[in-house]
């Protein structure tokens, strides 16, 4: 286990994104000096509340934001007027690669609190030691065991493997429904509901 790591605070919008692989390059104003193959550890922001995966660092550039957006465009997750206005008066900023995306099983953050005293949840990161990853994933592999112990699938907790990557419950899926909930079923169209059913559309006008 890499003795440095990084916990990075997401809007779930960006986490749902990284943990279906349509964003690989993260952006910052601001990131700490870490040597490439560090974890990022991203804690997913309220509704959400939880730490849901991490990455490795696959490389860091630090360049101005239109060099940035010429070359990582695909990869931001982004917009060209939302990049522009996160990065609105700066010179430079930073693009993260990331790598090697591991999803956990939830930590929230009531047990974050008991677990690393005086946590706090990060405006944009925070440094983790070799402890306070050991914390996170202990936590993530009782979320497992319990869940699978809920399916009948497993009687007790197994050892967690950093070198092994091993896909976890929380999805990207998992994100935006917690963060979003269920999508709402799409109405019909009053077309539609004349292809369909001609009664429909009596019975839609008569409930006014």
């Amino acid at each position: 286990m890499s003795r440095i790591a990084v916990l990075l605070s997401l809007k779930p919008e960006f986490a749902s994104k990284i943990a279906t692989g349509l964003k690989t390059i993260e952006l910052r104003r601001r990131f700490p000096s870490v040597p490439v193959g560090a974890w990022i550890y991203f804690y997913v922001t309220l509704p959400v509340g939880a730490v849901t995966g991490r990455s490795k660092v696959a490389q860091v550039d630090v360049a101005p934001p239109l060099v940035i957006w010429r070359q990582y465009r695909t990869r931001t997750g982004l917009t060209r007027a939302r990049f522009d206005e996160y990065f609105q008066g700066k010179k430079a900023g930073f693009a993260v690669s990331l790598t090697d995306y591991e999803a956990l099983a939830p930590v929230h953050l009531s047990r974050l609190r008991i677990e690393l005293e005086g946590f706090v949840a990060p405006q944009g990161y925070r440094f983790l030691d070799a402890a306070d990853q050991k914390v996170i994933l202990s936590g993530s592999m009782s979320m497992q065991t319990q869940i699978s112990t809920e399916n009948g699938t497993s009687s007790g907790p197994r050892p967690h493997n950093p070198d092994v990557s091993v896909q976890q419950p929380f999805t990207g899926q998992d994100i935006r429904r917690a963060a979003f909930g269920a999508a709402k079923p799409k109405r019909k169209s009053l077309l539609e509901l004349k292809q369909s059913n001609p009664n429909d559309v009596r019975k839609r006008f008569a409930r006014g």
